[in-house]
């Protein structure tokens, strides 16, 4: 009786120590998921700061362009600068908005690529044990 005794005392302190590396582990992966998340709302709170800046300093130079257009050539040329403009205006919008999304795209894939070597280390760990 008292060898069953030991026997399942240790079986039982192992099953626990096996129960608190996995509740280490997945406290682990919850923070880093947490500041993956808050570094990318960060980054992107950022990007769109930077994004609505560039779009006053163009509206901005649109005016001037708009204004001394006005002055300097009849209404059809001043209709059709401005829809250029538009026009420039919003291929330069969709470029950065596609290489931005290319960026976050490639940051995403090494990041789960990171994270799925560290579960296969912390895996490889746990069956060593």
């Amino acid at each position: 009786a008292a060898k069953l005794a030991a026997t399942t005392n240790t079986n039982a302190d192992e099953d626990d120590y096996e129960r608190q590396l996995r509740e280490f582990a997945e406290q682990e992966q919850r923070e880093k998921e947490e500041k993956e998340r808050k570094r990318k709302e960060e980054y992107d709170r950022r990007m769109r700061e930077y994004e609505e800046q560039q779009r006053r300093k163009e509206a901005e130079a649109a005016a001037k362009l708009a204004a001394t257009t006005n002055t300097n050539a009849d209404e059809d040329d001043y209709e059709r600068q401005l829809r250029e403009f538009a026009e420039q205006e919003q291929r330069e919008k969709e470029e950065k908005e596609r290489k931005r999304k290319e960026e976050y795209d490639r940051r995403m894939r090494e990041y789960e690529e990171q994270q799925r070597r560290k579960e296969a280390e912390a895996a490889a760990k746990l069956a060593a044990t």
